[in-house]
């Protein structure tokens, strides 16, 4: 066991010298700039903003009336109440908002 010992603490050691002293190895090659995938990006961000648009337009067709809704925060004793027609109204202006968004990233990766 104690000569098993020494070769393999020896046969360490010589590794241990050989990476450190012998020129690690590399391979210098012209690769593109882009990972795979991000030339159809612009394609997938205009998918987006389209979905996003296809969203309103079928949020656009859900009732905005009915109950306010009441937030009852415990730490305080008052009530919030939030008209339904104010959340979606905000939905709307989000989904609009997120459309512009995915429109304008998408033709920045186009310049690109």
């Amino acid at each position: 066991m104690k000569t098993l010992n020494t070769q393999l603490a020896s046969w360490t050691e010589l590794r241990h010298d050989t990476v450190l002293y012998a020129k690690q190895p590399y391979t210098a090659s012209v690769l593109c700039s882009y990972p795979d995938g991000s030339s159809s990006q612009g394609e997938i961000l205009g998918a987006d903003a389209g979905h996003a648009l296809r969203t309103k337009d079928l949020v656009a067709t859900l009732p905005n009336t009915g109950l306010p809704f009441v937030f009852e925060p415990t730490f305080r004793g008052d009530s919030v109440h939030v008209s339904i027609s104010a959340i979606y109204t905000n939905r709307l202006q989000f989904l609009d908002n997120f459309a512009a968004r995915m429109t304008t990233l998408r033709d920045i990766s186009v310049k690109d």
